[in-house]
């Protein structure tokens, strides 16, 4: 894990996915300004069993522990969703970990449905994770 997260967000990666044109980030803030939670969404990214010709995909989702449940996924989704209409992206998907059920409701609430799995590497560690998509109109 440590190796993965020292990987995917060191600060020379954040750097190049920030000024990547073809990524949106979105940051929630509680009332004070403090980051609550994050967003990050990529176009033209298609996936095994995603139907379309415009993909997009929802890269990561993240909310602090103790926001949970109180709307800021939501709001973090629904951003995600009107930048991939902007992007006119016909479909949205994301992978998420199949030992993740809070995750996979949570995706199953904003209208994802499972079309495929793929496998992630964590160290050593080969995870398989649900491939959900939707469709965008």
């Amino acid at each position: 894990m440590q190796d993965y997260l020292a990987r995917a967000f060191s600060v020379g990666e954040q750097t190049r996915e920030l000024a990547d044109s073809e990524r949106a980030t979105f940051i929630a803030v509680d009332s004070i300004g403090t980051p609550i939670g994050y967003a990050m969404v990529r176009r033209n990214r298609p996936a095994a069993g995603v139907a379309g010709v415009a993909p997009g995909e929802l890269q990561r989702i993240y909310v602090d522990n103790q926001w949970h449940g109180r709307g800021v996924g939501d709001a973090l989704m629904a951003r995600c969703v009107e930048q991939a209409q902007a992007w006119e992206c016909d479909t949205f998907w994301l992978g998420v970990w199949q030992e993740n059920p809070r995750a996979i409701a949570f995706y199953r609430r904003a209208g994802f449905e499972t079309v495929g799995v793929q496998t992630f590497t964590l160290g050593r560690d080969i995870q398989h994770d649900f491939i959900m998509a939707r469709p965008l109109s």
